[in-house]
């Protein structure tokens, strides 16, 4: 009874946090950072992958490319404040518009 009282009180605690600026820009609480830009960018390769045809290796290269140069068209208005995020998980430096 006492350790049930106990997660209970500390799960309370856990829920009035309040994070500052700094814990949620760097996703402290281990929060989701799933957003629509990411959904959308999974469909496109599901897709893609999932066409029950075998791609070249040229192709899978011009698809990773197109993807990559039209990251900021994915994610839309989500590209500001995931770009960074997005650009260091999928190791692109640059983003190359050509």
């Amino acid at each position: 009874m006492i350790a049930a009282t106990q997660r209970s009180i500390k799960r309370d605690r856990e829920v009035r946090h309040v994070s500052n600026r700094v814990d949620l820009s760097l996703n402290k609480r281990n929060v989701s950072s799933v957003c629509d830009g990411d959904r959308r960018l999974q469909n496109i390769q599901a897709t893609l992958n999932g066409l029950g045809i075998v791609r070249s290796a040229d192709q899978i290269l011009f698809h990773e490319s197109f993807t990559q140069a039209c990251m900021p068209h994915i994610y839309g208005k989500d590209w500001a404040s995931h770009s960074v995020r997005v650009m260091r998980e999928r190791g692109i430096k640059k983003i190359n518009f050509e």
